[in-house]
């Protein structure tokens, strides 16, 4: 009966440390820092969004200001794939501030290249743009949380809690039905009332 439930709950630590050990780590820098390492950088709105497989996200942007390189006023950016932990959890009408990897065919982003979801956070550094294109997306609002993406070096992590927390209660739940089980087997059929 213990050693079923120990099971359990060995198995729920192993699904939840298999997959926290594959969760983005990233080393926090200035905004400069991530600027240099772009090969563009542009804050804009997310229009539209695609999700593949493997977590890949494809994201069309309309783009208001740029700050470093040759950015469209529209400009698609991928982020994710296999075994990527560190994509940039985008979403529909929602601003960031997007410091991409490659040339105008294979633009990436991803958690550790500095993009986030603070529209100011490059300007408070004194970062100038280089073009405008006005506002994007008159009526799109800024995100819920002005807060880094790229000051949460945890944040793929905690966007695995959930199925991690559900395999282990379901663990839980079957160690214990089956303890239950056997214990009704070896008490034997109870009495109506009893």
């Amino acid at each position: 009966m213990r050693a079923l439930l120990v099971a359990a709950v060995a198995a729920g630590a192993l699904l939840a440390g298999a997959d926290e050990a594959r969760a983005c780590s990233c080393r926090v820098r200035s905004p400069s820092a991530y600027l240099a390492d772009a090969a563009a950088a542009f804050r804009g709105a997310v229009v539209t969004l695609a999700h593949g497989s493997g977590g890949s996200a494809v994201a069309l942007f309309e783009v208001d200001v740029v700050y470093k390189g040759e950015v469209p006023r529209a400009v698609t950016v991928r982020t994710g794939g296999e075994a990527d932990t560190c994509a940039v959890p985008f979403r529909r009408d929602a601003v960031y501030v997007v410091f991409v990897t490659g040339g105008p065919d294979a633009r990436l982003a991803h958690l550790c290249g500095g993009t986030t979801d603070d529209r100011t956070y490059i300007e408070r550094e004194g970062i100038e743009p280089v073009a405008t294109y006005g506002p994007a997306r008159p009526g799109a609002e800024p995100s819920a949380n002005d807060e880094s993406v790229a000051a949460r070096p945890d944040a793929a992590a905690r966007s695995r809690a959930a199925p991690i927390a559900l395999a282990t209660i379901m663990a839980l739940v079957a160690a214990m039905l089956l303890v239950r089980a056997r214990n009704e087997a070896f008490s034997g059929p109870r009495e109506p009332g009893a």
